[in-house]
């Protein structure tokens, strides 16, 4: 359901009128809304460029110092990321601070640019989460570079809108949604109708599934790298279907049915929301475990299931895929301390499974069979 945030529950910073009018694009008189309640410059004095804080992020002040420093820190983070690419492309955040030969074009990369979209939203100067979701609806990131991670930017998108109130913008964005999902269509499997892609390009390294057909004994992670052990195998993991990729287009399906309704198109929005549900269907048959009662992998093409729980079990929830009762007492099975539950959060295996490790791989690389600090 369509839904605005109130903006009134963050208190934003100060902005002058000069600033706003020198702005690309007009700012809602519901985003100007000031406070002198909070000495906002005290917030942000340790850090550098402090007048683009004072510019663009909500300000808080909450009892709990340590949620409260986390908080300014995480903008912090989005600041370092946010990057002018050139003239008709405009802002982008990027993922890694240096350039890795993994990103897509600009420096960009899906799998971390609808997080970034989600965070940049409550930003004040509305450019750096348009641009960059412009990006791939327009300028065509994946089109050009070819689709790589896995992603919910369409789901992003939607909710992009949701904070900020722009319906314009986002209807805008519809066709280009569209042709964004449908580039994934490659990796639906004609037989089962489900979406596949290897845990590595779902930013999943050393997954459940990898160690099951490449690491029968899992093994100690001082041998991960002999050899022996088909690193490969365990490292890229095998096409496989995912209950977070599938659960990413479900999304995706619902937010496009839902741009098409407002733009007024119903016959298009009836018809995303069928391909939506059927996918649905899909998953709800092939990827949910009755004994488990949790969401698990299935290695393409066979019966292989990939029993054990694992982080992305919940992925599917924070999208609204799988919300029935039963499936959240499912999934609140699984958080205890023998399973999820840890001093610094959720493991991204559950503890008890034969292949979990609380231990770091020699190169230091994402280790999705284990502790919480990958």
């Amino acid at each position: 359901m369509w839904k605005v945030i109130p903006r009134f529950l963050i208190l934003f910073a100060n902005l002058s009128s000069s600033q706003d009018s020198a702005r690309p694009y007009p700012i809602p008189d519901s985003y100007l809304s000031t406070t002198s309640i909070l000495d906002h410059s005290s917030y942000v004095k340790e850090f550098d460029e402090i007048e683009w804080y004072l510019d663009n992020i909500p300000f808080i002040d909450v009892p709990d110092k340590a949620i409260q420093d986390v908080y300014y820190y995480r903008t912090s983070v989005i600041k370092r990321h946010l990057k002018f690419s050139q003239e008709g492309h405009g802002w982008l955040f990027t993922e890694f601070i240096h350039p890795v030969a993994w990103a897509s074009k600009l420096q960009t990369i899906p799998d971390s640019a609808a997080h970034q979209i989600l965070e940049g939203r409550w930003l004040r100067d509305p450019r750096y989460t348009k641009d960059v979701i412009s990006l791939y609806t327009r300028a065509g990131v994946e089109a050009i570079s070819g689709i790589s991670y896995t992603h919910y930017i369409h789901r992003a998108i939607y909710e992009h809108a949701q904070a900020t109130g722009d319906s314009s913008f986002l209807t805008a964005q519809l066709q280009g949604m569209i042709k964004t999902f449908n580039l994934w269509n490659v990796t639906i499997d004609p037989t089962t109708g489900l979406y596949h892609r290897t845990p590595l390009s779902d930013a999943q390294e050393y997954s459940l599934p990898g160690w099951i057909t490449g690491g029968p004994n899992g093994g100690p992670v001082e041998d991960w790298f002999n050899p022996a052990n088909e690193f490969t195998t365990i490292w890229l993991g095998p096409e496989t279907y995912r209950p977070n990729f599938n659960a990413y287009m479900v999304a995706g399906a619902r937010a496009i049915s839902e741009v098409a309704q407002l733009a007024g198109e119903a016959s298009l929005a009836q018809e995303w929301n069928v391909t939506a549900s059927d996918l649905y269907s899909k998953m709800l048959s092939m990827l949910w475990n009755d004994d488990l009662q949790f969401w698990i992998d299935v290695v393409q093409g066979t019966n292989l299931q990939a029993i054990g729980r694992q982080l992305i079990g919940y992925f599917p929830y924070r999208l609204e895929v799988g919300t029935y009762e039963n499936f959240v007492k499912g999934l609140e099975a699984g958080l205890t301390d023998s399973e999820f539950l840890t001093k610094f959060g959720p493991t991204t295996l559950e503890q008890t499974n034969q292949y979990y490790t609380a231990l770091k791989n020699t190169t230091y690389c994402c280790v999705s069979n284990g502790r919480s600090s990958n």
